[in-house]
């Protein structure tokens, strides 16, 4: 699973993997027709609908071939870990180019 800057793991809502840190055999790449990202559009060409992430897969399972998410990563950077308000409340993280003052 790749994790996003703003800390949670990416694609989890739609169960793709992410691509931002993958690895892909030639083999793979080599049955893959290119382009192998893209995003998609919507009708009119104004907005993306979706990430190059799930183009990528969805050409990779027309190739024959299942991306599976096999491990976490992420990145080393540095955040400001804020204290939960209540007990019940968890910590929340503030990366620091994000932060400001308030």
């Amino acid at each position: 699973m790749h994790i996003r800057k703003d800390g949670q793991e990416s694609h989890r809502e739609d169960g793709e993997v992410g691509c931002g840190c993958m690895k892909v055999s030639r083999t793979a790449l080599e049955r893959i027709a290119p382009p192998w990202f893209a995003f998609d559009y919507s009708r009119d060409g104004c907005d993306v609908t979706a990430c190059d992430c799930g183009y990528f897969c969805r050409k990779a399972r027309a190739a024959g071939f299942h991306p599976v998410k096999a491990g976490a990563i992420g990145h080393v950077v540095p955040v400001v870990v804020i204290p939960p308000d209540d007990k019940d409340d968890s910590c929340r993280m503030k990366f620091l180019p994000d932060l400001t003052v308030d």
